[in-house]
């Protein structure tokens, strides 16, 4: 019931839906008509406080517009002298004269304007329209001077505040009768129809909001009709919008085209966008499912249609327009400049969803690979596909990809397809045996297709195992990796049970440690060995370090170098560092200056610690202590003796080179 019940309501909408796209395209038709009679005969309003009286044409070389200020101006301002006190009143008079045919409409005795044939509405007299004229001019002028005595002002001040008040409870009642509505609507359709509360919900906000929006206007409109000075406003913001969305302002063949026959035209263009995929989808979902057509030749119908409707209802609004189509090829040549700038990328992936739609290397329904992508395509649109991927995540993608890019389509043609399993075993397993448990692990799987039967492949030796690939065939590739996982706990499962082991990666750790051995070797009173455990004498050579230590370079075994034990002749070696540091790959030790001051044959701390850093591969707080401990040994010192070893641009001299300092210092003397 609820079923069909929503279904009516569906093609209840789509057809009032189509009704206002309809009446919107007569909209259109008539737009520019109307337009076109405006350029031809103009017209403008002459008004007293806001309200419209009546329109005058263009008469003579005089345009309607400028006839129009002129009395609007006069009756401003013979209002305001009348408001002010400088007028007792406003008389208007029709007067003809012998030698003219055209009357005229005086005020106070002083010309105000002269009905022309131009203004007549119909085949009456030209005195008739005048009389006509002037009764309408002196009711509102009357009505004006009404308006601004201050029993009217009082009385409008009351009819606002009770409108006011009106709108607020208004206001706040529908406020209640929706929370009413919905509350209500909870308790009945909830467990009856859930799948229409949330509709119907929006139904009724919608209606709610546009009636509350509806009473404020509404009281907005009707307070400001109640006072000249609001009146007037409102009608120059109208006059002011009015001629902003009417007035052409562009120019296409002979015809001029305003803001509001843009928007109107967009419109249609929306509406006609709309209306073609709901008609598509009718196509797909109600004519072609009775046809028993599967779901990718349904698809494909659909955008075919799509296209056409699109093309043709957009050749019709044109023409319902008047635009003529030879026109726009200016238009078209610019639309192709922006196209190959701005809308490259759009273009392509447009032109790429009709190569899609035609070739059909994908179709919905088929499992996909293009990228780092794996899914099932749900839609083909215009410029994107959806994919939904095996976590059941929805993906856009620009069509452009599937042209440009591999894809691998596992549906396309026959979808039986290989899966490709490798397994290590150790070595000394009965190769036999293996291919035995690999095969046994493959027919017990239910997704395993018994032909093409699957097969073994010894793939080679490995470096810690011997490599075997176990090949089978299936025939729903989008549950590949399941199927693969269920073959490795098959496959591991097998192994147990023949008694296989899988073996771990294997790997020789060499250990050389030259000043260690020594240290033993003295130990022991023995001559040392060459290292801890000698490498392949095809090996190559070892590579001298900076702290002469070696690092073997062997095939099949990685040597480790070791930091030398700091207790092994400490002495000796702060002493060679030292040495080291003043030696030409060593330290910039030179004279340097500071505050007037010359201190000779000296260098900085922080040159010293980037040094250490570098050469001995420290960090930079290791560095300040073997510093400070070559500063505690008597090798260098500051060059006042005020401070120990820091990182800092302080002065440090060797104590070696302290006798050839005081040479360069007596020399200077």
């Amino acid at each position: 019931m609820y079923n069909s019940w929503q279904r009516y309501a569906k093609l209840l909408l789509w057809g009032l839906g189509l009704t206002l796209w309809c009446l919107g395209i007569t909209c259109v038709g008539v737009a520019p008509a109307s337009a076109q009679q405006t350029l031809v005969v103009r017209q403008a309003p002459v008004v007293i406080d806001g309200r419209t009286l009546f329109y005058v044409r263009d008469s003579g070389g005089l345009r309607a517009s400028i006839r129009a200020e002129r009395i609007n101006n006069e009756l401003t301002r013979s209002i305001a002298d009348l408001t002010a006190g400088r007028l007792s009143y406003l008389d208007f008079t029709v007067d003809t004269q012998p030698d003219s045919p055209l009357p005229t409409i005086q005020l106070n005795g002083n010309h105000l304007l002269t009905v022309t044939s131009a203004d007549a509405l119909t085949s009456q007299p030209l005195i008739t329209q005048a009389n006509i004229w002037r009764q309408d001019l002196q009711r509102a002028a009357d009505l004006a001077l009404l308006e601004r005595t201050p029993a009217y002002t009082s009385q409008a001040s009351l009819y606002s505040l009770v409108a006011f008040a009106v709108v607020c409870l208004g206001y706040l009642a529908l406020g209640t009768l929706r929370r009413q509505l919905t509350r209500s609507l909870h308790r009945s359709v909830s467990h009856t129809a859930p799948h229409l509360e949330k509709p119907i919900r929006l139904f009724i906000q919608v209606i709610a909001l546009g009636l509350q929006t509806g009473l404020w206007l509404g009281v907005i409109y009707y307070i400001s009709d109640l006072f000249p000075t609001t009146r007037i406003l409102r009608h120059a913001i109208h006059q002011a919008l009015w001629v902003g969305l009417t007035s052409p302002f562009i120019t296409l063949g002979t015809k001029g085209y305003s803001s509001l026959d843009l928007m109107i035209l967009v419109g249609s263009f929306v509406g006609l966008w709309i209306l073609s995929r709901a008609v598509a989808g009718l196509i797909k979902s109600r004519v072609l499912a009775l046809t028993g057509a599967d779901h990718r030749m349904r698809e494909l119908v659909a955008v075919l249609t799509q296209y056409l409707l699109l093309f043709l209802g957009l050749i019709v609004i044109l023409q319902v327009w008047g635009l003529d189509v030879s026109s726009l090829t200016i238009l078209a040549s610019v639309l192709g400049v922006g196209i190959g700038f701005g809308l490259q990328n759009t273009a392509n992936n447009f032109i790429s969803g009709l190569i899609i739609t035609f070739e059909r290397p994908i179709q919905v329904g088929d499992f996909i690979h293009v990228g780092d992508l794996q899914g099932i395509v749900e839609r083909i649109g215009t410029r994107t596909t959806e994919i939904r991927t095996l976590d059941k995540v929805s993906i856009i993608v620009p069509n452009s990809r599937f042209v440009d890019n591999q894809v691998v389509n596992w549906s396309l043609g026959n979808p039986v397809s290989r899966l490709h399993i490798p397994v290590g075993l150790a070595y000394g397993s009965e190769v036999e045996k293996v291919r035995i448990a690999l095969l046994e692990a493959a027919r017990e799987h239910p997704d395993v297709l018994t032909s093409p039967a699957p097969q073994v492949w010894m793939k080679g030796f490995g470096d810690s195992a011997l490599n075997f690939e176990l090949l089978v065939w299936i025939c729903e590739p989008r549950e590949q990796y399941r199927i693969r996982s269920d073959l490795n706990f098959r496959i591991m499962a097998s192994l147990k049970r023949h008694n296989l082991e899988v073996p771990y990666p294997q790997h020789d750790v060499h250990l050389r440690a030259p000043r260690l051995e020594t240290l033993l070797a003295n130990t022991a009173g023995t001559t040392p060995t060459s290292g801890v455990r000698l490498p392949d004498p095809q090996a190559r050579p070892a590579a001298e370090t900076s702290n002469g230590n070696q690092v073997a370079s062997s095939v099949g075994h990685t040597e480790i170098l070791l930091e030398p034990p700091p207790v092994l002749d400490r002495r000796s070696y702060l002493e060679g560092l030292a040495a080291r540091m003043r030696g030409p790959s060593g330290l910039d030790i030179k004279d340097r200056w500071h505050l007037l001051q010359r201190y000779p044959c000296c260098f900085t701390g922080t040159a010293a610690v980037d040094w250490l850093t570098q050469m001995e591969h420290l960090d930079r707080r290791a560095a300040v202590r073997l510093g400070q401990e070559m500063l505690t040994a008597g090798l260098f010192h500051h060059v006042l003796d005020e401070q120990d070893f820091e990182d800092d641009d302080l002065f440090y001299r060797f104590y070696a080179d302290e006798e050839a300092g005081d040479t360069a210092s007596t020399a200077l003397t």
